[in-house]
């Protein structure tokens, strides 16, 4: 796991992030985001390969990010919906790993993947 600084020291450019750590920025890929999870203060992006800790709110970061593909399940999770493989009454099984959804979130995810 990577720990990154504050979100406003990462950059999104076109189709990718920038994520500062240390010295040197890490081209994160937004189609490779699977997920967001949330600790307070801190948010852990979830990729295909690695995840990285970074210094901000998870509002703030699903404000950064700004695309409809990444949807807010759960007070302390979002997802990328292009990697749901299943979808149950009390979570998300989101690239092989099981994320709760609160049940205020659950129709809003149903009706923005046009399911109900």
């Amino acid at each position: 796991m990577y720990t990154c600084s504050v979100a406003k020291n990462d950059y999104l450019v076109k189709d990718c992030l920038f994520v500062k750590q240390g010295k040197i920025f890490i081209k994160v890929k937004l189609a490779e985001i699977t997920f967001l999870e949330s600790a307070r203060l801190y948010v852990t992006v979830y990729t295909l390969k690695d995840k990285y800790l970074v210094r901000s709110t998870l509002q703030n970061y699903l404000e950064l990010l700004a695309s409809p593909n990444f949807l807010r399940v759960h007070r302390s999770y979002a997802i990328n919906t292009a990697y749901i493989s299943a979808i149950h009454a009390g979570g998300i099984l989101v690239n092989g790993r099981e994320i709760p959804m609160s049940k205020a979130n659950h129709a809003a995810l149903l009706a923005s993947l046009r399911l109900g």
